[in-house]
């Protein structure tokens, strides 16, 4: 009896900063965890319309930044992010989604976001920090 072969799964992606690769004039690739993590980052930082051929890509994140910081807001933050990642990023399960609030004065209003997640292709999970602030 033959046992089943099993594939290793591969992501690649293009670099967005466009770096030319030092072996040839390509564009440099990220591969595996670090194109996912960057596809994440893509989506939350991402705001809804701003793609004109995907209009529906991205989350209202941004758009909660500007509001008064609440237990509410931050809960609001959090369910649009998992939402978010589980429409737009099939290569992962989001385990958790955490906000919190990393600034004491109202002028410098920031958020720390932590994702948790596991890759497809990975049994380890995946913690990545983001933060978030407002753009004047």
């Amino acid at each position: 009896m033959r046992s089943p072969i099993v594939k290793d799964i591969y992501f690649s992606d293009l670099d967005t900063m466009f770096t030319q690769s030092p072996s040839n004039d390509d564009v440099l690739t990220i591969t595996n965890l670090e194109s996912i993590k960057r596809s994440v980052r893509n989506i939350v930082s991402t705001n809804k319309g701003e793609r004109m051929l995907d209009p529906e890509f991205g989350s209202h994140v941004r758009s909660f930044l500007f509001e008064p910081d609440s237990d509410i807001i931050r809960y609001a933050i959090q369910e649009e992010i998992f939402i978010q990642l589980e429409n737009f990023e099939p290569r992962i399960e989001v385990i958790s989604v955490a906000v919190e609030n990393t600034s004491e004065s109202i002028d410098n209003y920031e958020l720390l976001v932590t994702i948790e997640f596991t890759p497809i292709n990975s049994q380890s999970t995946v913690s990545l920090n983001l933060v978030l602030e407002r753009a004047r």
